[in-house]
């Protein structure tokens, strides 16, 4: 499986891009509209619906209907944070695919966050 990874520089600073990104509303505003996703539910790790943040054992429920072809049924993707580090000015979280729950072989999603003063150094890799 071939192997992606973007550099973005966010000019804001670490607090305010973390928090964008630390739950599963960014999904839905950076994932292009022509996959047809939509979360459909998050459950923590403690089994509690929609919780606050992305924590280690979060599951992502995800539907897909791409190019919004009703007439092809919705796919659901489930991924679930399997790794998360959070410090004053760095943090990270890593989502993998459940096995036979989603539209690859295998998926894992590394998100890193590095605050540079009035900017935030975004790595993914997947």
């Amino acid at each position: 499986m071939p192997t992606y990874e973007r550099v973005s520089v966010i000019p804001a600073d670490f607090e305010t891009v973390w928090e964008f990104y630390d739950g599963v509303e960014e999904l839905e505003i950076l994932t292009p509209d022509w996959t047809g996703m939509a979360v459909s539910h998050t459950v923590g790790p403690d089994g509690d619906l929609d919780p606050d943040g992305y924590r280690v054992g979060t599951e992502v429920h995800l539907e897909l209907q791409p190019f919004g072809l009703d007439s092809a049924p919705k796919r659901e993707w489930v991924v679930e944070i399997v790794e998360r580090e959070v410090n004053d000015d760095r943090a990270s979280f890593v989502d993998e695919q459940l096995e036979g729950r989603g539209p690859y072989e295998t998926w894992r999603h590394t998100h890193r966050f590095a605050g540079l003063g009035d900017e935030t150094v975004v790595h993914e890799r997947d």
